[in-house]
């Protein structure tokens, strides 16, 4: 049974990361804005949470060298900026905005850090 459980978290997790990354581009790059109900704080803890979760399930699924890790956040943060980027080309109908960059970049990294911070503890006890 473990063996199994070894073998099919990584899929999953390959499953779960590649899944929800083509959800936030898809609907990221949807023509008009999506305004969700509350403040403008609701929606950079909606880019926050987004990019924390899709952070999470990359290292789930590819933390197995320090290169993947590196690599991993540096192209998720550059993900991020590249959606943003994109939402202000006129076709899109949307507007990139700096501080839902942020917003994103910070999910990525706080991902980053609880992940191989919670790893490193559970890997000494």
């Amino acid at each position: 049974m473990k063996v199994m459980i070894e073998t099919f978290t990584p899929k999953l997790a390959k499953f779960g990361f590649c899944s929800a990354l083509l959800a936030i581009t898809i609907l990221s790059l949807l023509p008009g804005d999506i305004d969700l109900p509350g403040s403008v704080w609701s929606d950079k803890i909606s880019h926050f949470l987004a990019y924390f979760v899709v952070g999470v399930l990359y290292l789930t699924a590819y933390s197995n060298s320090t290169r993947a890790i590196v690599w991993g956040l540096v192209a998720l943060v550059c993900w991020g900026g590249l959606i943003e980027l994109t939402q202000g080309l006129p076709v899109i109908g949307r507007n990139g905005d700096a501080m839902d960059l942020l917003a994103n970049g910070t999910g990525v990294v706080a991902a980053f850090v609880l992940y191989l911070g919670f790893r490193w503890v559970w890997q000494r006890f």
